[in-house]
């Protein structure tokens, strides 16, 4: 509230929901002071989490019906596809919902160097090149270790995949 967005939005999506990957202790060993972030007013105001394939049509609706009633700026969080060829897609479903001045963050970049082969990174960067409406913020970067790309939104010439119209070409081309 003190930075004045109040009606801000996040569409964060997944396939394991953060209660499931923190209670697992996927990553680290979680001290029980820590605090659960969706427990808190601020997720529950402001955090629209979809648990899902993100090429799911009722996902995709129901990413754009949250959007489409929010009057504030939107950031959406990508982590639940983390193959190039399934990023490519999720950025094109979900990038235009993105306001402008606000982020889109790609989770797991460092999985290409991992796994040894085009994954989350190079998915990005070949977003990036095909369009000027966002760019990669590396200031965050300065702030701590991170992982994840933040794709800051400085234009809005990318519109929206109708999902009847992408699921349509995607049965095509099967």
């Amino acid at each position: 509230q003190s930075m004045g967005l109040t009606d801000s939005k996040v569409v964060s999506i997944d396939r394991h929901p953060p209660w499931r990957v923190w209670d697992a202790h996927w990553f680290c060993p979680v001290c029980h002071e820590c605090v659960r972030p969706w427990g808190t007013d601020v997720w529950k105001k402001h955090v629209h989490y979809l648990e899902g394939y993100t090429d799911e049509i009722w996902l995709v609706n129901e990413a754009y019906q949250h959007v489409d009633a929010s009057d504030g700026p939107v950031l959406v969080n990508l982590d639940a596809n983390h193959e190039f060829e399934g990023l490519q897609q999720e950025l094109m479903l979900y990038a235009p919902l993105v306001t402008v001045g606000s982020y889109l963050v790609v989770q797991d970049a460092k999985l290409d160097r991992i796994w040894g082969k085009p994954a989350v990174r190079a998915a990005t960067m070949q977003f990036l090149k095909s369009s000027d409406d966002f760019v990669w913020d590396r200031d965050i970067e300065y702030f701590g270790y991170t992982q994840h790309m933040y794709l800051r939104r400085v234009a809005q010439t990318l519109g929206r995949i109708p999902v009847d119209q992408w699921k349509a070409t995607e049965d095509e081309g099967s």
